[in-house]
């Protein structure tokens, strides 16, 4: 994995736990969740296709 897929990866994890770790549980971070559940899936195998071209 090259070093700007290793930063946009580490924000993306930041991103999602940053409101857990802050201790935030609002309306709006459980409507992020949400929209975040829907959209994993297909952030995840974009990711991986990704990877295995690369590999």
């Amino acid at each position: 994995m090259n070093e700007q897929m290793k930063r946009l990866y580490a924000r993306f994890v930041l991103w999602v736990i940053r409101p857990a770790l802050e201790g935030q549980q609002t309306e709006a971070s459980e409507a992020t969740n949400r929209r975040l559940d829907e959209q994993l899936p297909r952030v995840t195998q974009a990711i991986v296709e990704s990877l295995k071209k690369r590999l």
